[in-house]
């Protein structure tokens, strides 16, 4: 149990970091802001978002990385995804992990 729990908890950081990664990618690549394909861009194309996000346009570099998956009301980006999911099973399994390492001194 102890190894597994630390593997999966390794590879939530892991994950993580990937999604950290691929939102860095999609910012470098649109001049230091995240592109969101929202409501409210497809209503008004000069709608403003905030200093860190612009609506997504023709010009938009790496779409697939950008926000463009709803979930609820907010817009989320593949990165943002792995990004959860990944501090989702670092918090459950490296707690688990330090347990049986602790025990087994």
């Amino acid at each position: 149990m102890k190894r597994w729990s630390l593997f999966v908890g390794l590879g939530g950081l892991s994950l993580a970091g990937l999604g950290d990664t691929c939102n860095r990618v999609a910012v470098f690549f649109n001049s230091s802001v995240m592109p969101v394909k929202a409501i409210e861009c497809i209503k008004d194309s000069t709608a403003a978002t905030d200093s860190t996000h612009a609506c997504m346009t023709a010009a938009t570099h790496i779409k697939f990385l950008c926000d463009y998956l709803r979930i609820g009301n907010a817009v989320y980006s593949p990165g943002d995804i792995l990004i959860g999911l990944g501090e989702i099973l670092a918090v459950i399994f490296l707690p688990i992990a330090t347990y049986y390492l602790l025990r087994d001194r």
